[in-house]
This record gives structure tokens, C-alpha cells and sequence, in this order.
């Protein structure tokens, strides 16, 4: 699995320009790299780590700036693919797919923040309806 210039692992530059294998690119840094790169946070929420926690929130910083890095890769080595067009095709729709779930996440994680610190949940709502209608009737 060595590269053109003979090496057993592409430079980031390589990965950047688009100079490794699609194939390559896609399963071994795309797929195999992100999925490993998300166990661990998986693993941090179910252990009770938040999300404001400031080592999750670089964490997960340094996820995204890996996976943009990987979809410009991605796109790059698609447009050097030779041989056939299903996979090129294939990996550009994925990335975009990508970018489209990664800005769609963020938009959703800038709302719920907004919403928390306006405290305007809509749960919250019905809760002191509730509670009022309870202190009304004297229970």
C-alpha cells in the first residue's frame, strides 16, 4: 500500500492535494480515520462528560477541522481519480453530505445555545402552567 513516491504513509500535504488513491483516501483517512476519531467522544458522553466541558468542546473542534481537511481531500482526489466515474461521483456526493450535516449541526448547537441562555425551552412553558395552575386551586 505504499504511495507513488514509495512511501508506506502520504504526508498531510499528500492528503491535502488530493496526490493519495481515492480509495485510500476515503476508507483508510475518511471513514476508518473520522469513525475512529468519534468513538472517543461517544464514549465521553456515556461516561456523563458535557458538552461544555472545555476538553470536549476542543475535542470536538479539532474533529471538525479533521474532518473539513479530509472532505478537501476527498474532493481533490476524486478529481484525480482515474478510471472509472461512480466513485468519484459517490465520494464528491458524500462530501457534500458531509458539509451539509456538519453546517445543519452547527446551525442546531448555535439555536440550543441561544435558547439556553434566553432560557426559552419550550418545556419550560407547560412546567410553570402547570405549577400556577396548582397554586391556584390550593394543591
Amino acid at each position: 500500500m505504499r504511495d507513488s513516491a514509495g512511501r508506506l504513509f502520504p504526508t498531510a500535504a499528500d492528503i491535502w492535494r488530493g496526490r493519495v488513491s481515492l480509495r485510500r483516501t476515503v476508507w483508510l483517512y475518511g471513514f476508518v480515520g473520522a469513525v475512529g476519531l468519534a468513538i472517543p467522544m461517544n464514549f465521553a458522553r456515556g461516561f456523563g462528560v458535557s458538552p461544555q466541558n472545555p476538553l470536549w468542546i476542543g475535542y470536538a473542534l479539532a474533529l471538525v477541522a479533521y474532518s473539513c481537511f479530509i472532505c478537501i481531500g476527498i474532493w481533490r482526489s476524486a478529481g484525480r481519480h482515474q478510471g472509472g466515474r461512480l466513485l468519484p461521483l459517490m465520494a464528491r456526493v458524500t462530501v457534500v453530505l458531509v458539509w451539509l450535516i456538519m453546517g445543519a449541526s452547527f446551525a442546531y448547537g448555535v439555536h440550543q445555545g441561544q435558547a439556553a441562555r434566553s432560557g426559552a425551552f419550550l418545556h419550560d412553558e407547560p412546567a410553570r402552567t402547570l405549577t400556577a395552575g396548582a397554586d391556584q386551586q390550593g394543591g
